[in-house]
């Protein structure tokens, strides 16, 4: 068997950082979204087996803690640069920005926030007006457009 050092090293050679990076908050994304469509049943297989994997039990929810370094990390700053601004962003419109920017459907940010879908598309609206863009622009090519002009995501 291989060392596990070995690994970290092939992995890094491999990959780089951001690229780590951005599939850790792949995985944390599908594994909230994943919980989060599934029933009881599905529920409490899942903690079972998270249980004897890590000894220990796991939230299956974002942990936003753990999220905003590795949007900082794997994509330019995204947060600082969201933060900065003066859009007085709440802390779920920061939430929703992320999200969104990560390509998630209305749908999905729906089920992993626990929100209706109409929720989110009036959470969408208030952002839009916010931040001044147009009702049919896409918010997260705003956001990249935006930031990428700044330092460049």
């Amino acid at each position: 068997m291989e060392p596990m050092n070995n690994k970290v090293i092939w992995l890094v050679k491999t990959f780089s950082v951001e690229e780590i990076i951005k599939e850790r908050i792949g995985i944390i994304i599908r594994g909230a979204l994943f919980y989060a469509e599934k029933g009881e049943k599905e529920r409490l297989f899942l903690d079972k087996v998270n249980k004897i994997i890590y000894g220990k039990e796991h939230s299956y929810t974002i942990n936003w803690n753990e999220l905003y370094p590795l949007m900082n990390r794997g994509y330019n700053d995204f947060i600082v640069h969201l933060q900065k601004r003066d859009w007085n962003l709440k802390e779920r419109e920061v939430q929703l920005c992320c999200l969104l920017f990560l390509k998630l459907r209305a749908s999905e940010i729906a089920s992993l926030l626990n929100y209706s879908i109409y929720t989110i598309y009036k959470w969408t609206a208030l952002i839009r007006k916010k931040i001044n863009i147009k009702t049919q622009e896409d918010i997260a090519s705003f956001l990249s457009r935006t930031f990428s002009e700044e330092k460049g995501l």
